[in-house]
This record gives structure tokens, C-alpha cells and sequence, in this order.
């Protein structure tokens, strides 16, 4: 049943995928009528899935899997994991000025805060 579970979901990320991927070119007729297939989708996971499955959940893992296929830099968040990212990034920030990644067993500067003692160094 796992592989069923796992085939739909790609099937339907698939879909929305290439509808997004397609939209920049198209007519918003022709978007709509790609946005079908995705209906589609969604319909037929409903109908025969072997577990019931909530119609937000599967949108929101077709969006995780759109935005994945795009680059690293492009991120899908639920509402609630929105407001925490905003809860975490909002208000005073103590330190040297700088935002880090961990990368190769070390961390890498990859930004420099504006008015911050890295900055004025």
C-alpha cells in the first residue's frame, strides 16, 4: 500500500509541477485546462486510496513538491510553519552580524547583517 501512497503523491506533484512550470508561457484557458489534471488527481486519490486523506494535506505536499523542483532557494511552508519562521526571525538579534550554514562539517558565512559590528569591521 506504501508504494501506492508514494506513486500518487509523484503523480500528482508531477502534475503540478509541470502545470506551474508551464504557466509563465500560457494563456490562463490553457493553465486552467492543465489544472484539470491535477483535479484529476486529487479525485481519484479520494475515490480509491486505501486511507482516508485530508484535501489539505494534498495540496499542500503537491505544493512542497513543486517548490522542490525548483532550486534550493525556493521553499513551500505550511501556515503554521510560516508564522513560526516569522515567530523565530522577527525582533532583536544579539552577536556579530551574521547569518551562517553548516556545510562541510564547518559553517560558512552567507550573509553579513546591515548595521552590524561584521558589517563595520
Amino acid at each position: 500500500m506504501r508504494g501506492w501512497r508514494e506513486r500518487t503523491m509523484w503523480l500528482m506533484s508531477g502534475a503540478l509541477v509541470g502545470t506551474v512550470t508551464m504557466a509563465a508561457a500560457e494563456t490562463p484557458d490553457t493553465v486552467y485546462r492543465k489544472l484539470e489534471l491535477l483535479a484529476e488527481v486529487l479525485g481519484q486519490i479520494e475515490q480509491h486510496y486505501v486511507d482516508a486523506v485530508s484535501a489539505t494535506d494534498l495540496v499542500y505536499g503537491a505544493a512542497l513538491g513543486a517548490t522542490r523542483a525548483l532550486d534550493a532557494h525556493s521553499a513551500f511552508f505550511t501556515p503554521d510553519e510560516y508564522r513560526e519562521l516569522i515567530s523565530a526571525t522577527e525582533g532583536e538579534y544579539a552577536g556579530i552580524g551574521v547569518e551562517l550554514d553548516e556545510r562541510n562539517g564547518g559553517f560558512e558565512i552567507t550573509n553579513v547583517l546591515d548595521g552590524s559590528p561584521a558589517q563595520r569591521a
